[in-house]
């Protein structure tokens, strides 16, 4: 697998690890019934079954990973999606034209992103809508040496920027949407960190163990031995802050301050009659 790739797929931890990935194919869904649709950058594929799944009339999906392809192969070749292996600033339609292509937090990783601009323009069928997010330069961590502080990324672009890099091609019908984290999220995992740190601090920890004793004593007396299992204090709590796709919403740029805070760019840009 090539360098930030999700290898998880269907693990415990995906829940977490794929989240804000799946909530952008839930988006895109809505604009993929009866369309023909390209996914560039595809990596495990089911973003692209997503896709076919929401009613799209065919799916077409690359990577320019072969392994990536093979395993979306195996996983998703089931659903009727072509997947294939190409490259995201060269590939070329041959004549095909798409009414939606998809290109999720996959720009930043390439050497010339106004090339993939201009293929995705070319390859789109009049009318035909292009969604490509990266992620948000506003809460990334500062640039190193003047590149970003990912190792993987090579370009990271503030939301300016970001619709600027499309205007050439799609010129005026480039609108902004943002991904965001939600509050609710937010919240829950304030909440988390503040439950671990009371249970490792040793005097509340000290007190808490203190009384669940006592309710055990208690437990036992009366017989209820099933109560002493539930209550032991062992486990991770640090699931209790594990997110949904639901917990990182699109919505346009203006309405962003009303649903969370700003985690990632969504260009909308459609092309012309």
């Amino acid at each position: 697998m090539a360098p930030e790739r999700l290898t998880n797929f269907g693990d415990p931890t995906w829940g977490e690890a794929g989240a804000d990935h799946v909530a952008r194919y839930l988006f895109a869904a809505g604009f993929a019934r009866g369309k023909r649709v390209l996914d560039v950058g595809t990596g495990l594929g089911y973003g692209a079954a997503i896709l076919r799944a929401a009613g799209a009339t065919g799916v077409d999906a690359f990577d320019i990973d072969p392994a990536s392809v093979a395993k979306a192969r195996s996983l998703f070749g089931s659903t009727g999606v072509n997947y294939f292996v190409g490259d995201s600033q060269t590939f070329d339609s041959s004549g095909n034209r798409y009414d939606l292509i998809c290109s999720f937090e996959n720009i930043e990783h390439i050497p010339d992103p106004p090339a993939f601009v201009r293929a995705a323009f070319n390859s789109l069928a009049p009318e035909g809508v292009l969604l490509c997010s990266t992620p948000a330069r506003e809460v990334t961590p500062p640039f190193v040496n003047g590149r970003p502080a990912n190792p993987f990324h090579l370009n990271e672009w503030y939301r300016d920027e970001f619709a600027g890099l499309f205007r050439p091609a799609f010129g005026d019908a480039v609108d902004m949407h943002a991904q965001v984290e939600a509050f609710g999220l937010i919240q829950r995992r304030a909440a988390a960190e503040t439950l671990i740190r009371i249970l490792r601090h040793p005097l509340r920890a000290g007190t808490v163990h203190t009384l669940t004793r006592a309710g055990l004593w208690l437990t036992d007396r009366i017989g209820f031995r099933k109560i002493r299992r539930a209550v032991r204090m062992t486990g991770d709590v640090s699931g209790l802050a594990c997110p949904s796709p639901a917990d990182f919403p699109i919505v346009h740029a203006s309405l962003e301050p009303l649903f969370g805070k700003r985690f990632a760019h969504v260009a909308v840009c459609r092309r012309a009659a």
